[in-house]
């Protein structure tokens, strides 16, 4: 029985030991320095960093907390530049986890542009002459944007569209319908709206202080403005299209317009066309963006023969 024991124990003993050994000779992750672990934790998508890696363990959390891991991540997506980092947090007013996720000038402050939400977001001005238009009918005789009644009518408006696929002659295509296929960024199709035989226009008016924009960052930094929005016309009907994209100040009154117009001829192949403008140079006072496009088929083919328009983008581009 005793030498039982002593088998026993010797046992218990070698292995204990080969445990030993073996962890001495075994590399964790963590034994990695933090700047390694960071380099890592730059290259995955923010929102798994936040809900599974800062939960792994508190060596990890600490890492992700910092205000440093989060500034270079910011530079690493393209969502700041060192000059944007440098002014705000010379202002006091550096959060860099926030400004990530909540990031004004890194997102397209067009909301719903491919229809995919079908018609939310989007106001419409039915019948609309965009050439005979040089100041709109949503501005009122002074030139000033006319905001009277707007988020009210909004409101009411995006109940009533918001699960119908065609209003104010617009539908909403997935399928290609006399025009070639647009992608998005992962090679999915896109959708679209297309036009009728009367003109259909849209609107979207883009209040820069609510969508968190410092009006110091507008002053000091003057970062460029990218519009962009692409449109095609079917392979066998005429259809034109039009864009204007005007500036307006605090007080409401037009600053500046992009005007845009395009009569896209038949059998063209069925092409997307890319319009690009980039806004620079804008005044100090610049608050409000408004984005109005739209079109139709020329020759009153019934259904939804006329331009197509996806994709549709107002964006800062801190690195042009």
């Amino acid at each position: 029985m005793f030498q039982l024991f002593i088998n026993v124990f010797t046992q218990q003993a070698k292995i204990q030991e080969k445990n030993i050994s073996e962890k001495k000779n075994s590399v964790s992750i963590n034994d990695l320095p933090n700047e390694i672990l960071a380099l890592i934790f730059l290259n995955l998508p923010a929102r798994q960093v936040c809900t599974s890696l800062s939960l792994t363990c508190k060596k990890w959390k600490n890492l992700i907390d910092s205000s440093s891991f989060w500034t270079e991540k910011l530079l690493h997506d393209s969502k700041a530049n060192f000059q944007l980092i440098k002014y705000l947090n010379s202002d006091n007013c550096y959060l860099p986890k926030k400004l990530y996720f909540r990031n004004p000038y890194a997102k397209n402050l067009i909301k719903n542009p491919n229809g995919e939400q079908n018609f939310e977001h989007w106001a419409f001005k039915p019948n609309f002459c965009f050439e005979q238009n040089s100041n709109y009918e949503i501005n009122n005789q002074n030139g000033h944007l006319d905001m009277s009644n707007l988020n009210s009518f909004q409101v009411s408006l995006f109940k009533s569209i918001r699960n119908t696929t065609e209003s104010n002659g617009f539908l909403i295509e997935v399928e290609n319908n006399g025009s070639q296929p647009i992608l998005d960024n992962q090679s999915r199709q896109l959708t679209k709206f297309a036009t009728s035989h009367f003109m259909g226009s849209k609107y979207q008016i883009i209040d820069l202080v609510k969508e968190g924009v410092d009006r110091n960052v507008i002053v000091k930094l003057k970062p460029k403005i990218e519009v962009i929005d692409f449109y095609s016309g079917r392979h066998d009907c005429d259809a034109e299209y039009h864009i204007r994209v005007s500036l307006f100040d605090d007080y409401l009154a037009k600053i500046y317009t992009i005007s845009f117009d395009h009569i896209i001829s038949q059998y063209n192949n069925g092409k997307w066309h890319k319009f690009y403008h980039v806004l620079e140079n804008y005044p100090d006072n610049l608050r409000y963006i408004l984005f109005h496009h739209g079109g139709k088929d020329t020759q009153y083919w019934a259904g939804y023969h006329g331009v197509k328009i996806t994709k549709s983008t107002v964006r800062f581009n801190l690195n042009i």
